[in-house]
């Protein structure tokens, strides 16, 4: 288990090494530069960041909602299908880190010395991969790593004393050695001779490193990232698996992939030379932060990736396939967003473009010479004329706001819109009225009700128009609003792919439909409660996501936002009347009253309909005493009445017999707290969830 510790650490500097940063300072660009001197120019992947205070801050809430799951975590490992070995690794790794992040990120920074405001760096040594995390102390991160490394091995590489774990059953050693200014944690095979242990360790350096490549200055320059940047070299890998790299191929035989070898063997050499030709066409995925902003309330990070494309000619032919996006699939009223776009008009034209070019293209390679035949010029026909009903649609896509899917195949209060988009929507909706749904239907400028539609959605009517330049079916009150903004709406050509995600509202929508009895009996109580309680800590913590997809003049364009919420985490239970439903057996109970008084005593009831009059009333109705020990909630009953029946009297239960019940708390905000009790009588747990109604009068 101690070696399995030691691995966490690894893995948790690796981890925390990559948050993001804002500020640069002369000595950590200097660290940073000796760190790419030992990247190598041909490696397959390379990523750098910088750390920042304020970011390692915000990120404290997550740590501490992270620690909240740890003994779940544990627990599902103990019982799980996972080998013992890796299970005994998570389970080190999570108590590890519930240790080391007790006191925040901050603490664990501080305690291993690694730079808040410094620089991580990470790339793949042929397939080994090494991770440099700047430190400000040498002294401070050898004693504190001396605590936990007592059990691993010390081995001598190039004259150098470093501390290593053995992965058993392979060659394979995760190394650790203190560089003076940043630590080097790799993994290197037995095998290796001592000159490429050393590369890797950062003890001697490369011939040829990834500085003299410039190419981080052209992805700077093309780019502009901040703060974060990185490529995966698409080229480098072809020419990898063709054998054309022998720290890969080295790498590739101590992992074990024997068949590799067999299967360039096979390859020509005519066919290595041209597959390598071909793939400098789009030779890298280059990606990176495009901003990231951090206020008092959230962080929102965007994100580009790029698949380059080294031919400027098709890119631009390539955008010319770039479809409409509507201009709300960002709204932010609604829950989800995704639409699919192309100029389909515009393909027969890429195909008579690029298709002769193919054609002609000398090829000695027997796999390209099949390809060739197989793209002739009567390919182009056969897409002109798959292309003729559909070359006027530019998207098609839908947006949802609102929708209960609390029980299966009853759904109610649905608010969504779906919409095809073309240059001649009057056209397409002669075609669309094939559609079975839609028989019958006379698709104008003047909504028509959608009948199958509306019998599907019990409490709402669906319809059907021609808006603008699309054809839309909607149903609920935010979507007929969003009809006027469509009809309002010109074409254009801004992607390909386009999503957004309002992620509570969204796992307030899925959680409402897992947990609401249609899982019961696939899933056991426990993994329903588990899976509960995780997407219940996380949901709060996400704001939203976007995409986008687009072709560019730099090749296919990847774009991505993120934002995180700061989440207002408080201490106590707030005294006031409660609203308490009971998550067991994968559903919820309804909704019973509770209240908890500021001076220590508490009252609740449970309400029933009765079977024989059909009428509600209270069947249960009991007081007690509570207090709150950091995170349980403990009360012991006072006084407990009961009764069968409405028209029964209440029945009072000797006080010899009255219960005392602990709630461990696992979240509490400003709209209440949520709880999990463990009954020892019948060895199950419940999750309780107090909702906040009003907050307790304070009396002067």
């Amino acid at each position: 288990m101690k070696k399995m510790k030691i691995l966490g650490i690894v893995l948790i500097i690796a981890v925390f090494g990559y948050v993001v940063g804002a500020r640069y300072t002369n000595d950590s660009k200097n660290v940073l530069n000796t760190m790419r001197q030992h990247a190598p120019a041909h490696t397959l992947m390379y990523l750098e960041s910088q750390s920042n205070s304020a970011f390692i801050e915000f990120m404290d809430q997550y740590i501490e909602t992270i620690n909240q799951l740890i003994p779940e975590l544990t627990e599902q490992l103990d019982t799980s299908l996972m080998p013992e070995k890796l299970a005994e690794f998570y389970s080190g790794y999570f108590e590890l880190f519930s240790t080391l992040s007790k006191d925040g990120m901050a603490g664990m920074y501080e305690k291993f010395s690694i730079a808040l405001d410094g620089y991580s760096v990470f790339y793949l040594d042929g397939l080994m991969p090494v991770m440099h995390v700047e430190i400000i102390d040498k002294e401070k991160f050898e004693m504190t790593f001396n605590e936990f490394s007592k059990s691993l091995q010390s081995i001598t590489v190039a004259s150098v004393n470093v501390k290593a774990w053995p992965i058993p059953g392979t060659d394979l050693k995760v190394v650790i050695h203190n560089n003076e200014q940043f630590v080097t944690i790799a993994l290197i095979d037995d095998k290796f001779d001592e000159q490429r242990k050393a590369k890797i360790l950062a003890l001697t350096a490369e011939e040829q490193s990834i500085i003299d490549t410039k190419e981080l200055v052209r992805i700077n320059e093309q780019y502009q990232y901040n703060m974060v940047q990185g490529f995966i070299n698409i080229e480098q890998i072809v020419a990898s698996l063709l054998g054309e790299n022998l720290n890969v191929e080295q790498d590739i035989n101590a992992f074990g992939f024997d068949r590799l070898d067999s299967i360039n063997a096979s390859i020509s050499n005519e066919c290595k030379n041209e597959y390598l030709q071909i793939i400098k066409t789009t030779p890298k995925i280059v990606f990176g932060a495009k901003n990231i902003v951090l206020t008092q309330d959230n962080l929102t990070m965007d994100f580009n990736s790029t698949l380059e494309i080294h031919n400027l000619e098709l890119a631009q032919s390539l955008m010319t396939l770039n479809g409409h996006i509507p201009e709300y699939v960002n709204s932010t009223d609604a829950m989800f967003s995704f639409y699919y776009a192309s100029e389909l008009s515009n393909v027969v034209g890429f195909m008579n473009k690029w298709v002769p070019v193919l054609s002609s293209s000398t090829f000695e390679c027997d796999h390209l010479l099949t390809l060739q035949e197989n793209v002739s010029p009567s390919l182009i026909s056969k897409a002109a004329l798959g292309m003729q009903m559909v070359k006027t649609i530019k998207s098609i896509g839908g947006t949802l706001f609102n929708a209960d899917l609390g029980k299966m195949n009853d759904f109610k209060g649905l608010d969504a819109l779906v919409s095809v988009h073309s240059s001649d929507p009057k056209n397409l909706a002669l075609l669309a009225s094939n559609v079975p749904q839609l028989q019958g239907v006379k698709i104008s400028q003047t909504p028509a009700e959608i009948p199958l539609m509306s019998m599907m959605f019990s409490d709402e009517e669906a319809f059907v128009q021609i808006a603008g330049n699309a054809i839309v079916a909607y149903s609920g009150d935010q979507s007929q609003l969003l009809v006027e903004q469509i009809s309002a709406e010109s074409l254009n050509q801004n992607g390909l792919i386009a999503m957004r995600i309002d992620y509570a509202d969204y796992m307030d929508l899925m959680m409402g439909a897992i947990y609401s009895g249609n899982l019961s009996g696939v899933l056991s109580a426990d993994q329903c409660l588990n899976s509960y309680k995780s997407m219940s800590l996380m949901k709060d913590f996400i704001g939203y996501m976007t995409m986008n997809f687009a072709f560019s003049e730099n090749g296919f364009e990847m774009n991505y936002s993120l934002e995180y919420n700061k989440v207002q985490l408080q201490d106590r239970i707030e005294p006031g009347t409660y609203e308490l439903t009971i998550f067991d057996d994968c559903s919820w109970t309804d909704p019973d009253k509770e209240i908890i008084h500021s001076n220590g005593t508490g009252y609740y009831e449970v309400t029933e309909i009765d079977e024989y009059s059909d009428e509600s009333c209270i069947i249960i109705q009991a007081d007690y005493n509570w207090t709150q020990e950091n995170n349980s909630f403990k009360y012991t009953e006072t006084n407990y009445e009961y009764r069968d029946y409405c028209e029964d009297e209440f029945i009072k239960e000797d006080v010899s017999v009255l219960e005392s019940y602990d709630c461990e708390i696992y979240k509490i905000n400003a709209s209440g707290f949520e709880c999990t009790y463990y009954d020892e009588e019948y060895d199950m747990r419940s999750l309780y969830r107090y909702r906040l109604m009003d907050k307790e009068i304070q009396t002067q």
